[in-house]
Protein backbone atom coordinates (compact mmCIF):
# COMPACT_ATOMS: atom_id res chain seq x y z
CA UNK A 1 0.00 0.00 0.00
CA UNK A 2 1.04 3.58 -0.51
CA UNK A 3 -0.45 7.06 -0.25
CA UNK A 4 -3.26 5.97 2.07
CA UNK A 5 -4.78 7.03 5.34
CA UNK A 6 -5.15 4.32 7.96
CA UNK A 7 -7.84 5.08 10.53
CA UNK A 8 -6.21 3.46 13.54
CA UNK A 9 -3.06 4.88 15.05
CA UNK A 10 -1.11 1.67 14.51
CA UNK A 11 -0.63 0.10 11.09
CA UNK A 12 -1.87 -3.47 10.87
CA UNK A 13 0.93 -6.04 10.75
CA UNK A 14 -0.21 -7.31 7.35
CA UNK A 15 0.22 -3.86 5.75
CA UNK A 16 3.49 -2.80 4.20
CA UNK A 17 4.26 0.89 3.77
CA UNK A 18 5.88 1.13 0.34
CA UNK A 19 7.53 4.50 0.74
CA UNK A 20 6.81 5.87 4.19
CA UNK A 21 3.64 7.59 2.95
CA UNK A 22 0.90 5.82 4.89
CA UNK A 23 -0.71 8.18 7.35
CA UNK A 24 -1.97 6.78 10.65
CA UNK A 25 -3.39 10.02 12.01
CA UNK A 26 -6.70 11.83 12.38
CA UNK A 27 -7.60 13.07 8.85
CA UNK A 28 -9.52 16.04 10.32
CA UNK A 29 -12.73 15.43 8.40
CA UNK A 30 -15.25 18.28 8.64
CA UNK A 31 -18.07 16.35 10.37
CA UNK A 32 -17.93 12.55 10.61
CA UNK A 33 -21.10 12.44 12.74
CA UNK A 34 -23.08 13.86 9.83
CA UNK A 35 -21.16 11.92 7.13
CA UNK A 36 -19.19 14.92 5.87
CA UNK A 37 -15.82 13.39 5.00
CA UNK A 38 -14.41 16.45 3.30
CA UNK A 39 -11.03 17.57 4.63
CA UNK A 40 -10.85 20.52 6.98
CA UNK A 41 -8.10 23.14 7.00
CA UNK A 42 -4.92 21.64 8.43
CA UNK A 43 -5.73 18.04 7.47
CA UNK A 44 -2.59 15.89 7.12
CA UNK A 45 -4.14 14.43 3.93
CA UNK A 46 -3.86 17.71 1.98
CA UNK A 47 -1.31 17.53 -0.85
CA UNK A 48 -0.11 14.07 0.29
CA UNK A 49 -1.31 11.99 -2.68
CA UNK A 50 0.46 10.86 -5.83
CA UNK A 51 -0.40 12.71 -9.06
CA UNK A 52 1.17 10.29 -11.52
CA UNK A 53 -1.49 7.59 -11.52
CA UNK A 54 -3.30 6.45 -14.62
CA UNK A 55 -6.89 7.50 -15.16
CA UNK A 56 -6.92 10.17 -12.46
CA UNK A 57 -10.44 11.62 -12.42
CA UNK A 58 -10.75 15.28 -13.37
CA UNK A 59 -13.13 15.97 -10.47
CA UNK A 60 -13.52 14.81 -6.87
CA UNK A 61 -16.66 13.27 -5.37
CA UNK A 62 -18.23 16.73 -4.89
CA UNK A 63 -17.54 17.77 -8.49
CA UNK A 64 -14.61 20.05 -7.65
CA UNK A 65 -11.26 19.97 -9.48
CA UNK A 66 -9.33 16.86 -8.43
CA UNK A 67 -5.98 18.58 -7.96
CA UNK A 68 -5.85 21.89 -6.11
CA UNK A 69 -2.47 22.87 -4.73
CA UNK A 70 0.84 21.12 -5.27
CA UNK A 71 -0.45 17.54 -5.21
CA UNK A 72 -3.65 15.51 -5.06
CA UNK A 73 -5.16 15.06 -1.60
CA UNK A 74 -5.63 11.65 -0.02
CA UNK A 75 -9.34 10.84 0.04
CA UNK A 76 -12.43 11.26 -2.11
CA UNK A 77 -12.58 15.04 -1.71
CA UNK A 78 -10.00 17.62 -2.72
CA UNK A 79 -9.58 20.37 -0.13
CA UNK A 80 -10.88 23.61 -1.67
CA UNK A 81 -10.05 25.95 1.22
CA UNK A 82 -8.74 29.48 1.01
CA UNK A 83 -5.09 30.06 0.35
CA UNK A 84 -4.65 27.17 -2.07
Amino acid sequence: MSYCLIQDSILALELTDLGNNLLAVDPLFIDVTNNNYQLSDGSPCIDKGFNDITELPEFDLAGNPRIVGSSIDIGAYEFQGAGR
